[in-house]
């Protein structure tokens, strides 16, 4: 910042200043209106009447500040009161005398000032008449003669306000001298108000004048303002902003969309060209400085494509075109410039090429041959695996059409195929024979769709896969299935007969187990009616178990035929309603239901499933009756049977409270001839719950079981829905 110098003529010009006796006076209408006038003329936010005193500047009128009073040495109107015509800065933050100017820097924020010296009749310039804006600007030609009109108006009311102080002051003299000169000094006086009045009048003329033209020029401001505002939007939209930078000064000016680019802080106008300078990349400066120097010393426009890393290590691509303006003497003055965002685009670009180079190593790595055909059947695209094809180089692939590729028979073939995919608009698969470079005939999977741009056909592209090695291992396959299915064959007929052969063994068996076992049990019941009573306890106790031995080695019989049965009989699945089905089970065995004292709760509703009617009965008997043999002393045996449904499947749970099992075992239950307690206390032969999952395999369903020691049992079954739409619904 560079304080103003006094005048030459400063201890008069100070003199005639205390002279006016208008420091620290009250604000008065006339000054105001002055004042706001003028910044009404000039569009202006700020106008004030200022006096600079020896050390300060003293605000007699104001108009949109508060400010009454600064120090001189940071005051704009010390500079403008060394001068006799309109002061004017255009741009403070560029001018070296205001750049670090407080008033600049912080509040009111001044980037424009013209100031109206307010000169005495001898010359002394008391002070000014300035408008103030915060943004750069000019004055027009009309605006500035309005300026100095004003001024003059200022120094006339303050004139006229010395003139009254002075004759109220001649009118109350204190020795009575003024009294007999009261005639001829009202009459001067009288001269000098219609002077006065004479004068305001043509100043009202040349104020509504001036309005005029201002009202035009206002006009023209609020467009241009709209005009800025327009650019300002199409510079952020287009990530472009703009700059100026002074050769003189070093200042640099640059647009809010520069600023954000660069990511300078716009208050630190100071700071901007450093950090203007500092975000260039450092392996980028020099070309850009080189571009820039080329551009000052011939005075040429230039374009530079460059990157910014900032202090977080982000990295910024942009496009600088800039141009240099000479002052009147050709000298360089300036240097415009606009620089351009173009990260996105890079970023865009590069993403973009990586793809294409994924793409061109998809397609050039196949081994199916990848091609794409225009409208005339001349081939644009084809990659190394057709070039192979064909025993041509891709240079010689490119350009060709079929005719020259392969022989005419299968470019025929080729074109047809092409012309119908491009009338139809849909793609299309097929096997084919191609004749490769070789002469040798082969199998092809080709697959070829219409080439689609912008909405209208343009050509084709397929994709062709060699399939001479599928069609061997197919070929293979069908082979071996045929060898697979004739030994299906032949070790289906041979399990047939053995099925035969056991289930005669089995009936075989059967009978000559159960004849010798009826004869000892006939045996057993006489000897006990007999000649019981010539036994003694010991031999009714050993007679007893041998007729129980007999009983027990017919139920194992009995089970061994039934399960032989299950795996070799033909089912007849259809639908069978569980509820009735429960309820013939339950009264066959309604006996033992009755000597347990059992109680069993059955909830059904009117479920059905896809099942054979004997298989569900040998299920639900052996479930039940299970559940009564294992019942605990403690207490009666309780037993619910409850089903429900779950999509296309119904599950049936049969529920004891009896002595459970550990289910470690799980599995070993369903295994023949397992048993977990012993026969003795527990009875059964092992084979009812192989049956029941035999059963339930052959239905297609299955069984499982969910068990605690001592807590009771529960078996399900599944199988599937007899009636699937109540499922859906």
């Amino acid at each position: 910042m560079k304080p103003a110098p006094p005048p030459i003529n400063e201890v008069a010009r100070l003199a005639a200043l205390r002279a006016c006796k208008l420091l620290d006076t009250p604000p008065e209408a006339p000054f105001d209106d002055l004042a706001e006038l003028a910044a009404r003329i000039c569009a202006a936010p700020i106008a004030l009447i200022s006096l600079v005193d020896e050390d300060r500047l003293w605000s007699k009128a104001r108009f949109g500040v508060d400010v009454v009073e600064i120090e001189r040495s940071v005051a704009f109107c010390a500079h403008a009161i060394g001068q006799r015509d309109l002061f004017v800065v255009a741009d403070a933050a560029c001018d070296e005398r205001f750049a670090d100017n407080p008033l600049v820097n912080g509040a009111p924020f001044i980037r424009f000032y013209a100031g109206a010296p307010l000169l005495t009749a001898e010359g002394h310039a008391l002070g000014t008449l300035c408008v103030i804006d915060r943004e750069p600007r000019v004055l027009g030609p009309d605006q500035q003669r309005a300026l100095g009109v004003l001024a003059r108006q200022v120094m006339m009311q303050v004139e006229l306000r010395a003139e009254r102080s002075g004759l109220i002051a001649q009118l109350r003299p204190e020795d009575g001298e003024g009294a007999r000169h009261v005639p001829a000094r009202s009459a001067e006086l009288l001269r000098r108000e219609a002077d006065s009045r004479q004068q305001l009048v043509e100043a009202e003329r040349s104020r509504r004048a001036l309005l005029s033209v201002l009202e035009d020029q206002q006009q023209a401001e609020i467009a241009l303002r709209k005009s800025e505002g327009r650019l300002c939007e199409a510079q952020r939209l287009a990530h472009i902003g703009s700059w100026v930078f002074d050769l003189k000064s070093h200042r640099l000016d640059c647009s809010a969309e520069a600023c954000r680019i660069f990511e300078i802080d716009p208050s630190l106008i100071d700071a901007a060209h450093a950090a203007f300078l500092g975000a260039i990349h450092p392996q980028d400066r020099a070309a850009v400085n080189a571009a820039r120097s080329e551009s000052i010393s011939l005075q040429a426009p230039y374009a530079s494509a460059h990157r910014l890393r900032f202090p977080d290590g982000r990295i910024k691509h942009v496009e600088e075109r800039g141009e240099t303006l000479p002052a009147a003497d050709g000298m360089p003055l300036l240097l415009l410039g606009t620089v351009q965002d173009v990260t996105e685009r890079i970023e865009k670009a590069a993403e973009l090429k990586r793809i294409h180079g994924m793409l061109e190593a998809l397609v050039e790595g196949s081994s199916d041959a990848i091609f794409i055909k225009d409208e005339q059947g001349r081939y644009v695209v084809g990659n190394r695996a057709l070039a192979e094809l064909v025993g041509k180089t891709q240079d010689e692939v490119l350009g060709a059409d079929d005719f020259t590729l392969f022989p005419l028979a299968v470019a025929e073939r080729f074109r047809a195929d092409d012309r119908r995919i491009m009338a139809r608009g849909k793609l299309e698969s097929y096997e084919e024979e191609v004749v490769a470079s070789s002469g040798e005939s082969m199998p092809f999977l080709t697959t070829k769709g219409p080439l689609v741009i912008q909405g209208e056909v343009r050509g084709v592209f397929g994709i062709a896969r060699d399939v001479s090695q599928l069609k061997a291992v197919q070929a293979d396959l069908a082979r071996a299935r045929d060898e697979l299915e004739a030994r299906v064959e032949e070790r289906t007929r041979q399990l047939a007969e053995l099925n035969q052969e056991l289930e005669g063994f089995a009936y075989a068996v059967a009978h000559d187990l159960k004849a010798p076992l009826r004869g000892m049990g006939g045996y057993c019941h006489m000897l006990a009616e007999d000649h019981g009573a010539q036994l003694d306890e010991g031999g009714r106790r050993y007679l007893g178990n041998i007729a129980h031995g007999v009983a027990q080695m017919g139920e194992l019989i009995d089970g061994l035929l039934s399960y032989s049965r299950m795996e070799r009989r033909s089912l007849q699945c259809a639908v069978v309603k569980l509820r009735p089905l429960v309820d013939t089970v339950l009264a066959d065995l309604q006996g033992v239901i009755d000597r347990q004292c059992a109680k069993v709760e059955v909830e059904l509703d009117d479920l059905v499933v896809q099942a054979d009617v004997d298989g569900m009965v040998v299920v639900l008997r052996n479930l039940v009756d299970n559940a009564l043999k294992f019942s605990c002393d403690a207490q009666p045996p309780l037993i619910g049977i409850r089903g429900e449904r779950s999509g296309n499947l119904v599950t049936l749970a049969i529920e004891d409270n009896g002595i459970g099992f550990d289910m470690r075992f799980h599995e070993r239950i369903f295994e023949i001839f397992q048993r977990l307690q012993r026969s003795e206390s527990y009875p059964g032969t092992g084979v009812g719950l192989a049956l029941v999952r035999k059963a339930m395999q052959r239905m297609g369903g299955r069984v499982w079981a969910r068990s605690t020691p001592g807590q009771g049992t529960v078996f399900f079954i599944e199988l599937a829905d007899g009636n699937p739409l109540a499922g859906e619904a």
